[in-house]
């Protein structure tokens, strides 16, 4: 969340930047408000949430075949893995 409110920012300052005749009013409370929220999350610490044991079980499904080999060439099931951690934590 904070990464995202982050890329926001730099997003619209980028746009204040290179277009200050298209930058209006509202634009400046959005930069505001942006720049409020990620002061008051950049103290917060963020609980990491695991993933399921359905979640698990669903990503190794994907990549083993009935005999419990890994079919996924170069990481495959562990990249899958650390994805969806990714995903759940961002």
């Amino acid at each position: 969340m904070i990464d995202l409110l982050r890329r926001a920012w730099d997003a619209l300052d980028t746009f204040k930047q290179a277009y200050p005749e298209n930058w209006h009013d509202e634009d400046e409370q959005v930069l505001k408000d942006l720049i409020r929220a990620d002061l008051s999350l950049s103290g917060v610490k963020l609980k990491w949430v695991d993933l399921t044991d359905k979640e698990i079980d669903a990503i190794y499904l994907q990549h083993h075949n009935q005999y419990d080999e890994c079919e996924s060439p170069n990481w495959g099931y562990e990249r899958a893995i650390e994805a969806k951690s990714k995903e759940k934590n961002t």
